[in-house]
């Protein structure tokens, strides 16, 4: 699968798939093309060595913190931590 991501001035930009399609990418055994950070090409399996590392999106990151919060609040009711 290609990942392919245009900035607003025509240049290509980084294209390294989020965690959540990471993971799928890797339950399916699906190899991707993608554009690292350091603006090389990366072409494999994203476990293998020299992958680029995923980030996960703005979305992700925000449920990440609704979901501890909501852990700690659980934690905190049944006296545990």
């Amino acid at each position: 699968m290609v990942v392919y991501r245009e900035r607003s001035d025509g240049s290509p930009g980084c294209s390294v798939p989020c965690v959540m399609c990471r993971r799928e990418l890797l339950r399916f055994r699906i190899p991707v093309v993608c554009r690292t950070p350091e603006e090389t090409w990366f072409t494999g399996q994203l476990d293998e060595l020299g992958a680029p590392v995923s980030k996960p999106t703005v979305c992700q990151k925000a449920n990440a913190r609704v979901n501890a919060s909501r852990d700690a609040r659980r934690k905190e009711a049944l006296g545990t931590r």
